[in-house]
């Protein structure tokens, strides 16, 4: 399931990149005592705040213009699996254009 989630959030930016410039991806994690921490980090689309919790309902696609194929199940798929492992998933923007997507799984 963790692999899944791992090539679900690293995905996204490969199908929702920013034709303006090329492609950034920065993943990190870290641990703690109460868990596990992942935020993959992208210069691509961003997610709008008004769309970010809809983003990961199942079979949501946001439907823009340039967007790659996808079924819509990412996004929930990668927040069911943090609820899962007793954690959750945030998405947020990222400092200068495209989306931070946050990860935190329960020791």
């Amino acid at each position: 399931q963790i692999r899944t989630l791992l090539q679900n959030l690293i995905a996204n930016p490969l199908n929702y990149r920013s034709p303006e410039h090329a492609l950034h991806i920065s993943i990190s994690a870290g641990t703690g005592e109460t868990g596990t921490a992942v935020s993959v980090v992208d210069n691509g689309k961003g997610i709008e705040a008004a769309d970010r919790q809809r983003a990961m309902e199942p079979l949501v696609r946001l439907q823009r213009a340039g967007d790659g194929p996808g079924s819509g199940l990412g996004l929930a798929t990668c927040r069911r699996i943090a609820k899962a492992h007793g954690g959750e998933l945030r998405i947020s923007e990222t400092p200068g254009g495209g989306t931070t997507v946050s990860v935190w799984i329960a020791a």
